[in-house]
């Protein structure tokens, strides 16, 4: 048994690893946009990918239950779905940017408080709008030809996100769906598969 969960240990690790390395490409790249407000958000949104799995690999899964680390992992789809509306919509930008901030503020305010249910309340609407505008920004563009049909990787990028959002905020809340134990190994898989699909989608587009 012990051999099994030193092996799953290490199989997470480096699929974090591998995340990090993806997710630092993309911090390089910016998304590939030419737009500066997308390209700050990209980077913001990515270089926050970067410190979660960096930190995931040397701390461990515990550091979810800390407010700096629950702060940094809202700016994560936050980031990336300012990105998308800054690129493709860029009427909204004002709008989304004060949402973006203001969504922010207010979870790091309850986290500092250490009041994880209301945190939780803002987690799931800040983490549903973000998450939505990623999965649904790069379905409609596709399907009016503005982006090829490569750019579809960030809808699935977004939609697995939105999942491990999902799984965090019901051990948050302290509703049992999956063990903990069980979320903590589904994570790393999902993480990394996530930046995958966001590294296919933005390569995408030259």
């Amino acid at each position: 048994m012990k051999k099994i969960d030193a092996r799953l240990v290490f199989v997470n690790r480096f699929l974090l690893f591998l995340m990090v390395l993806l997710a630092a490409y993309e911090v390089v790249i910016a998304g590939n946009s030419q737009q500066v407000i997308a390209t700050w958000a990209y980077t913001v949104g990515f270089g926050s990918l970067v410190i979660s799995g960096l930190i995931l690999i040397v701390i461990g899964y515990e550091t979810f239950q800390r407010p700096l680390v629950v702060t940094i992992a809202t700016i994560i789809p936050l980031a990336i779905s300012l990105g998308l509306i800054a690129d493709f919509f860029p009427a909204f930008t004002n709008y989304y940017l004060l949402f973006a901030v203001a969504g922010l503020l207010i979870v790091a305010t309850t986290r500092i408080i250490d009041n994880a249910q209301k945190s939780a309340l803002f987690l799931a609407p800040i983490h549903g709008i973000s998450g939505l505008i990623i999965f649904l920004t790069p379905m409609f563009l596709s399907f009016q030809e503005i982006t090829p049909p490569g750019f579809l990787w960030v809808s699935t990028g977004g939609a697995l996100i939105g999942l491990g959002g999902i799984l965090l905020s019901f051990l948050r809340t302290g509703k049992v769906v999956l063990s903990q134990q069980t979320v903590f190994r589904l994570l790393p898989v999902i993480l990394f598969l996530t930046t995958f699909c966001f590294v296919l989608g933005f390569n995408s587009i030259q």
